[in-house]
């Protein structure tokens, strides 16, 4: 078991297999392209950037395996992207209804993610986002603040993944507006 001592080594050993697996002038363009997403907070180009990422995973990496089936799967290459960036990544982010199953925290806001794989999932909720709404999930970033004491969005993201052509099948995105009641 390969344990990481902080956030500095994770990062580093994010941005090392983001590099690794990707040629390096492709790397640079998927950093980049989050980068200047998350801070726009623009969730179409994020999209279109996580779909391009996975569109060149080479299909060899899946030949005779069912990788692509498991949410494991999807939430590590996810997260990868992510903390290859050096982002305060949380998976499983504990709350007190359940497990986002990944939060970002940047300094302009709080995305939290939740993963679907198609004809994979059990729960009763069809949709990733609904999910997270049902289950209040952005209540505990409520009243985030930056550094200057203004509200940070928290913005949320379902994703239903797709195993048999190894990408996104469908995005649900959201801003939420957090009602205390």
């Amino acid at each position: 078991m390969l344990g990481v001592p902080n956030l500095e080594v994770r990062s580093a050993l994010s941005q090392l297999l983001l590099t690794e697996a990707t040629p390096s002038d492709k790397a640079n363009f998927y950093q980049a392209q989050i980068s200047d997403t998350i801070l726009s907070g623009n969730s179409a180009i994020l999209r279109d950037t996580v779909t391009a990422f996975l569109a060149s995973i080479p299909h060899d990496w899946h030949r005779r395996n069912n990788i692509a089936k498991f949410e494991g799967y999807w939430s590590t290459v996810i997260y990868t992207l992510f903390a290859g960036l050096g982002y305060d990544v949380i998976p499983e982010d504990t709350t007190n209804k359940g497990r986002i199953d990944m939060t970002v925290k940047t300094k302009q806001g709080i995305w939290i993610f939740e993963f679907k794989v198609k004809g994979q999932d059990t729960s009763s909720c069809a949709s990733p986002l609904a999910q997270l709404r049902e289950r209040g999930y952005a209540l505990k970033y409520a009243g985030s603040v930056d550094a200057d004491s203004k509200t940070i969005p928290v913005r949320e993201v379902g994703i239903v993944f797709d195993p048999a052509t190894r990408n996104i099948e469908r995005w649900e995105m959201g801003e939420c507006i957090v009602n205390m009641k």
